[in-house]
């Protein structure tokens, strides 16, 4: 028995999907990796957070593997995902804000945001000034955007974006340019 050309080419199709899938979930597996730069997030000094935690009774070893652990689950979560079949990132149901910054965005967006963070804060600890940075396209745009900043609390941008909305539906239409 023979297959016919109409069937190759659904399985062809079939498989492209398959390894779409497979390629996002690794770019969401590499996105995570990359989540917490050193130029954005350096590290602590261990021996003086060791001393700090065990004066109140908290051992460094058990901070660390309750953050890997919640760490690899996560990763653990989405292998588990693409071994039944893949991830989609376009129609994986994301809840609002968690989706990770699109691959054709991430590299520059970075760079973007340690490039401001070094203008805004130097080597200022804690830093001073917070931002976000919001990238969406003007055509076609869907709702999507992708956000990075240098580690405000999303609370307080959730905040402070609401305040923005209501001074921006205030104010009056202003066409031109300054």
């Amino acid at each position: 028995m023979t297959t016919e050309p109409e069937d190759t080419e659904e399985q062809l199709r079939a498989a492209l999907r398959q390894v779409w899938r497979l390629e996002s979930t690794l770019q969401l597996i590499v996105t995570w990796s990359e989540a917490y730069p050193l130029a954005v997030f350096p590290e602590p000094d261990f021996k003086k957070a060791a001393i700090l935690l065990k004066a109140g009774g908290i051992t460094l070893d058990a901070v660390s593997a309750s953050i890997i652990r919640h760490a690899i689950t996560g990763v653990g979560q989405i292998a588990r995902e693409a071994l039944k079949g893949g991830i989609n990132m376009n129609d994986k149901p994301f809840s609002l804000g968690d989706q990770p910054i699109e691959p054709r965005h991430y590299a520059q967006m970075n760079r973007v945001a340690r490039a401001l963070d070094e203008a805004f804060n130097g080597d200022t600890k804690p830093r001073e000034t917070g931002f976000v940075l919001m990238v969406f396209p003007f055509e076609g745009f869907d709702g999507r955007c992708n956000y990075i900043s240098n580690g405000a609390d999303r609370k307080d941008i959730v905040v402070l974006m609401k305040e923005m909305i209501k001074r921006f539906e205030g104010q009056p239409e202003v066409k031109g340019h300054a």
